[in-house]
């Protein structure tokens, strides 16, 4: 995404999915809106490399266990919204 270009929760949760397509194995279920992503089988390399891919679509500067203190696509989505936001008004 463009540093202007703001973004919504539902768009976020779309990117979320596909970056956990990417790091995930194949066989595993995509995650609903409030399943935690360690259910899913996500571990601790898997969220190092899911906070890659998303630090790059977004544009964002993000920790690597991001998905561990956003456990949840809703939780996850609704923090890469704030910190988008943020960077608009800074």
């Amino acid at each position: 995404y463009p540093a202007r270009q703001s973004v919504n929760a539902n768009d976020v949760k779309v990117q979320l999915r596909e970056a956990f397509a990417l790091v995930m194995p194949p066989s595993t279920a995509v995650p609903g809106d409030g399943d935690k992503l360690t259910q899913h089988g996500m571990d601790s390399l898997m969220a190092t490399h899911l906070s890659s891919i998303l630090a790059e679509r977004f544009n964002l500067d993000l920790s690597p266990v991001i998905a561990f203190e956003y456990p949840t696509l809703e939780s996850l989505a609704a923090r890469i919204v704030e910190l988008t936001q943020r960077r608009h008004v800074a």
